[in-house]
Parts: C-alpha cells; sequence; structure tokens
C-alpha cells in the first residue's frame, strides 16, 4: 500500500508518490512528515457517467455528423433508421437552429452545387433535453440515477398509434370493404393512358421517377386485385391526368368514349382547400426543407424538390382563382429548384447528386418554372401584392447604376442564355418553355410596372405608359404562339387556368383612354387574333363573364370607332369586335328581353345593347373564366393574386352586385381540349 503524504500545512495529502521528488521519498523525516496508511484517508470521488447519458450523447454525436452530411457507422443500425425516418416525415427534428452551409467540403448527396445557407427550426424536445443533461444542472444526488427520460421517438409512436384506428376523416375508413379492383382499365387500355401520361403530363409536372415506376406499373397492371392502396391511388392519377390532357374527339378515337372531368364544375375555393391538406402533408414530410431533404437518397430528395415546387404552382394559381392571397410563393421556405437533368440520370442506389450535362434536359420545362417562382417569390412588387407582411424579406437584387426594372433584365438575360438558346422551338416541350417563359416574364414586368407607379401622386411619362402596353401585348402574343401551335396539342391542358385577362383590361383601358396612339392598330390585331384562337369554338349561352368581357372590348372600341369616323379614314373593324357583337346577337335573340329592342344588324350592337350583369371585381375572378380557354400552369398570372394593382378596376362600368357563388360552373367551364380543337372559355394568368 502506497503511503499517504502529509501536506506542507500540516495535513494529509493525497498527491501520489511520484509527484514528489525522490530527495522527499527518501529522508521524509528530514521534512518531519509522518507516514499515514492509505487506507485510513477517505478519496474525493470521480463523477462517473450514467450509460444512458453515455448513449444520449452519442446519439448526439451522430445526429451532428448527419446533418453535416458525414458518413459513419451508427452504434445501432435499425434504430438509427428509424429514427432518422421519423425525423424526415416529422420535418423539423433537431437541436440546432443555426444555419448550416452545404459547402464543397461536407456536401449532401442530396444537396445542389449551390452553397446556401439552410435554417433549422428549434425542437423543444432536444432543448429541454440539453437543459436538463447541463452538468451545471444536474443535483449531486441524481448523478448516478438510472431512470430513462421521455424519449420524443416514443411519444410519437404512441401518439400515431392512439389516432390510428381514426383516421378517416378526409377519406374514410382503410378499413372498408370496397374492391376497386373492377375500376381499373383493361390492360392495353392500361398501357395507352400509361403512355399518354409519359406524353402529354410527365413532361410538364416530373412528379414521377419513370425508370423506377414504369415495371411498378407493369407489375401492377399483371394483378389489379392485389395493388397496395398507395400505387393504387398513383395509378387512378395517372389515368385521371391522361383522360384530362386528351381533347375530346381524341377521347372518343382512342378509347371508344366520351370524355368526363369534373374539373369544369369544381369550385375554386374548395380546389384550394384541398391543396392546403396536400402542402400541409408535404411540410409534415419535410419536403419544403433543405435540412429534411439532405437525409434523403439523391433521388428522393430530387422527386420531393419537384413535388413541391409543383404543388407551390399550383397553389398559387389555384388560390389567385380562389381570391385568396394565402397562397405559399413566399420567402419562408429553403426548397431549392429542381436539378436540370433526365430521369435516368437518377438512379436509387446512388449516393452522388448527378451533375448537370446539359441544358436541354427532359426537366426543363419544371426547371424553369421552378426558376422563375423561385425569383418571383422573393421580389417586393409580388410580395407587396399577395403579402405586405412579408417584404422585409425580398431580396436586394443589386443592380448598380442601370435604371429600373434591372433585376427582370438581368433575370431574363440569365435565363436565356442558360435554358432558352439551347431549346429548339420544334421540339414540342421546348416549345412550351419559350413562350410560357416570356409570357410569365412579361406578366412579372407588368406587375412591377404598377408596383413602381401604383401612386396616384406619381406621373406617368407617354413612354412608360407606352411600356405597360408592350408587355401586355407580349403576353397575348406568348399565349397566341402556345394555342395556336398543332405540335404542342397535348399540352394544351396545362393552360386551362391561364387566359391573359389581365393582359386584355390593361390594353382596353389604355385604349379607352388613348383611342389615337400607334400602338391602337397593333393592340386591336394582337387581341383579334388571341381571341380568334381561344374563343373560336365558343358556345356562348348565358355566360356572365363572356358578357363583362364583350362590354370592356366594346367600351375600348367606341371611342377608337368615333374619332375614326370623324377623321373620315376608312373604318376597319377589328375581327374581335365583329365576334364579340355576332354573339352578342345571338345571345339577345335567344333570350329576349322586353327593355332591349332586337338588333338589325349584328355589327351594329353596342355596349349600350349589352345585358350586364352587376359584380364587384373584388369578388375575384374564378374558373368560370376557365372556360375562356385558359390553361393550367403558372403561378401568379391571374388579376386574382392583384385585384389592387392601380387602372384595374375593370370596367369603369355601371353595377357591383354579381353573385360569384351563385354561379353555374358547368355552364361557365369549358375549357379549351373540350371545344373542338381551340379554346373554351377560361380566365385569368
Amino acid at each position: 500500500m502506497p503511503p499517504v503524504l502529509p501536506s506542507a500545512l500540516g495535513g494529509t495529502s493525497d498527491m501520489p508518490p511520484d509527484a514528489l521528488s525522490p530527495s522527499q521519498l527518501s529522508k521524509p523525516h528530514r521534512s518531519r512528515m509522518q507516514c499515514v496508511p492509505a487506507a485510513q484517508v477517505s478519496r474525493r470521488r470521480r463523477r462517473r457517467f450514467p450509460e444512458r447519458e453515455l448513449l444520449e450523447r452519442l446519439r448526439r454525436y451522430e445526429e451532428l455528423l448527419r446533418h453535416n452530411n458525414i458518413k459513419f457507422e451508427p452504434l445501432h443500425k435499425e434504430s438509427a433508421g428509424e429514427n432518422w425516418s421519423l425525423d424526415v416525415e416529422g420535418g423539423y427534428d433537431s437541436d440546432d437552429e443555426q444555419p448550416i452551409t452545404a459547402g464543397p467540403d461536407c456536401s449532401s448527396p442530396s444537396t445542389t452545387v449551390n452553397s446556401e445557407r439552410i435554417y433549422e427550426a428549434k425542437n423543444i424536445w432536444h432543448a429541454t433535453r440539453q437543459e436538463l443533461q447541463n452538468p451545471n444542472n444536474i443535483d449531486s444526488n441524481d448523478i448516478n440515477s438510472s431512470d430513462d427520460e421521455i424519449r420524443e421517438v416514443v411519444i410519437k409512436k404512441v401518439w400515431d398509434q392512439l389516432f390510428h384506428s381514426n383516421d378517416n376523416l378526409l377519406f374514410g375508413s382503410r378499413k372498408s370493404a370496397v374492391d376497386i379492383s373492377a375500376l381499373h382499365p383493361e390492360p392495353v387500355q392500361m398501357f395507352r393512358l400509361w403512355q399518354l401520361y409519359l406524353e402529354n403530363v410527365n413532361p410538364l409536372l416530373k412528379v414521377t421517377h419513370t425508370p423506377s415506376l414504369q415495371g411498378r406499373i407493369i407489375e401492377a397492371a399483371s394483378n389489379v386485385s392485389d395493388i397496395k392502396p398507395n400505387m393504387e391511388a398513383l395509378m387512378f392519377s395517372i389515368y385521371c391526368m391522361s383522360i384530362l390532357s386528351l381533347r375530346v374527339d381524341d377521347c372518343q378515337a382512342i378509347f371508344g368514349s366520351s370524355k368526363f372531368s369534373i374539373r369544369p364544375s369544381t369550385v375554386p375555393q374548395s380546389l384550394s382547400s384541398m391543396l392546403g391538406v396536400a402542402i400541409r402533408i408535404a411540410q409534415r414530410m419535410g419536403i419544403h426543407s433543405e435540412l429534411a431533404l439532405a437525409k434523403c437518397s439523391p433521388l428522393e430528395a430530387e422527386m420531393r424538390r419537384r413535388l413541391w415546387w409543383s404543388l407551390i404552382l399550383l397553389d398559387t394559381r389555384v388560390g389567385e382563382m380562389a381570391y385568396s392571397k394565402t397562397a405559399t410563393l413566399t420567402p419562408t421556405w429553403d426548397c431549392r429548384i429542381p436539378l436540370n437533368v433526365n430521369d435516368s440520370d437518377l438512379r436509387p442506389d446512388m449516393k452522388e447528386s448527378p451533375k448537370v450535362q446539359g441544358k436541354s434536359t427532359e426537366a426543363l420545362f419544371v426547371v424553369v418554372r421552378s426558376e422563375l417562382g423561385d425569383f418571383f417569390r422573393h421580389t417586393i412588387f409580388h410580395l407587396i401584392f399577395s403579402g405586405p407582411a412579408l417584404e422585409p424579406f425580398a431580396k436586394d437584387f443589386q443592380c448598380g447604376p442601370m435604371p429600373e426594372g434591372c433585376e427582370l433584365v438581368n433575370l431574363e438575360g440569365r435565363i436565356e442564355d442558360e435554358y432558352l438558346k439551347f431549346c429548339d422551338s420544334e421540339n414540342p416541350l421546348h416549345f412550351m418553355t419559350i413562350w410560357m417563359t416570356r409570357a410569365y416574364l412579361a406578366k412579372c414586368r407588368l406587375v412591377e410596372h404598377h408596383f413602381r407607379y401604383h401612386s396616384s401622386s406619381v406621373n406617368q411619362t407617354e413612354e412608360q405608359r407606352d411600356a405597360a402596353i408592350s408587355y401586355a401585348l407580349s403576353m397575348l402574343e406568348c399565349d397566341t404562339k402556345i394555342v395556336t401551335a398543332p405540335h404542342v396539342k397535348g399540352f394544351i391542358w396545362l393552360l386551362d387556368l391561364y387566359f391573359p385577362f389581365t393582359a386584355y383590361i390593361q390594353i382596353v383601358q389604355s385604349l379607352k383612354r388613348r383611342p389615337h396612339k400607334d400602338q391602337a392598330e397593333i393592340a386591336w390585331e394582337t387581341m383579334s387574333n388571341n381571341f380568334e384562337a381561344r374563343f373560336r369554338y365558343l358556345t356562348i349561352a348565358e355566360n356572365p363573364f363572356f358578357q363583362i368581357f364583350a362590354k370592356v372590348v366594346l367600351q375600348a372600341w367606341e371611342p377608337h370607332e368615333a374619332t375614326i369616323r370623324q377623321s373620315g379614314e376608312p373604318l376597319v373593324i377589328p375581327k374581335i369586335v365583329l365576334s364579340i357583337r355576332h354573339k352578342l346577337a345571338q345571345m339577345a335573340l335567344h333570350t329576349p328581353n322586353p327593355d332591349i329592342g332586337q338588333p338589325n344588324d349584328d355589327t351594329g350592337m353596342g355596349i349600350n345593347n349589352v345585358r350586364m350583369p352587376t359584380m364587384p371585381l373584388g369578388s375575384g375572378n374564378h374558373s368560370l373564366l376557365n372556360s375562356m380557354g385558359g390553361r393550367s400552369g403558372d403561378p401568379a398570372m391571374g388579376l386574382g393574386a392583384y385585384p389592387t394593382l392601380p387602372g384595374m378596376d375593370l370596367l369603369d362600368m355601371d353595377g357591383d352586385q354579381f353573385d360569384w357563388y351563385a354561379m353555374d360552373w358547368d355552364l361557365l367551364n369549358a375549357p379549351i381540349a373540350e371545344v373542338g380543337g381551340s379554346t373554351g372559355l377560361s380566365l385569368p394568368y
């Protein structure tokens, strides 16, 4: 037993013998020290880490490794995987709210080459656990406590199990004995629908991975009575989208059956609410968060990004139609735009994200739409109209000495250089990308113009007023290009929600106030071409929106007509005016009105002969405007998103009390694809 030496102060010391010099050890009596047996001295107790604390620290270190995208071998593979999956599904589940930068030294397989900050919300469970584990907060009596803390993963499991049997609020009980296998089409038709989906729908959405899904479709078709519910739901959605993309005559020719769709009669407010449920589910899965996506494989992360952007852009457009400003195209999430790669570049077994090889991939349309949406959601001119409270989050686009609107000039140049210059207009997907992009950019310029001059105290020059008209004319020209192009007829379904109504209003209001401008002739010709493309096969019936549209146009034409007659010049009536007067005359013949005499000449019918329904413009724009032949796809292209735009008080009409909610939606929503091959009657962009 080693001796315990007294200290210099007269007490004992637990200093080990090897801490003393050899001379002190050899001559203890000279230092007047007394040797004391070690057994008689009480030793200071060393703090021991309980097993649970060691495991908790290990778990915390594993989480840090995951968050920093460092590969490692977890202590418990199964439990680690289970924890990971739950974290991804639950969205934000981290201890740290500091931004994480995905740089070159710690790049994630599922992140892009961009190095951007990724924000993580604080997790109350982890914060509480960290506080309790702080050594300064641990009572000495609890050091050796073996009580296990309540774990978040356990609570989640128990909570989910508690309501598992009652998850039937939206779609009914999963245990109901409903056999829908008989509702599947025959295998031949099933594969035809799948092929139509690949041709008409998939290129514009890219929310499914063709190489992975095709084998599962073939397997499911071989035994429709044994398809898992999730897969079956996906298959029926593919059937619906394939039929939706067809024109009436094509559907009859291919399947020998008439086309049926509930979309024309769907009230936008209801659709907006259903999309809200889908977006909440997506957020719970974490597909809006790069922090959660970093935990996924490259394929999974990329498909989730595509799905999120598809949801957001659709929700934005439907929100406009429902006259809602709660759309999610805002700078409050950090999901990156999808990679510009082909599906074949994404494989389930890959560990690293594929590199972008070319500019003209099969994901081109989706990538460019997302680029535009990502830019738009950060602009002050979008946020000031859609969500003023988010204005501080607008990006500051540095332009230096460049003139107003320079951020859009820079965006146009970048989109052109990175994407559009590589496009071949003979390729249907490239054609759609080119002209929908240019229409969207023109719309952005128009919104930015109204943001800059929204105050009545700001006087615009003639050049600035002309610029606004040119943006509106560009919107119509791009729209006409797409609608009249025969090689993109399979994609026309996407335009169903995008009639360029804002452009029409901008143009006709300008023509009404300035009928002598040099742009007038070009404007009437441009409107005529677009109207003919979208309205040619329209059956008017009693369509309230068409009556509104007709009065807007005729109000703008009459000052121009009066000016020409006074000048003695030959009067050439635009096709749009002739067509509107003809259709209104037909309506008058079928709907006698004792207060209005029957017109003797179609071309003589003016605005005073139009029996107008009264309506407040502030009550929104619905898919009754869909029957005007528009299509769905891009965000923020409708008047509904910007009802307070200056100069957009629409009509200067009499009447204010039209009830949109009493509309006959079936009457008002015949889309383009359902009216022979041109357009139905659909509204805003």
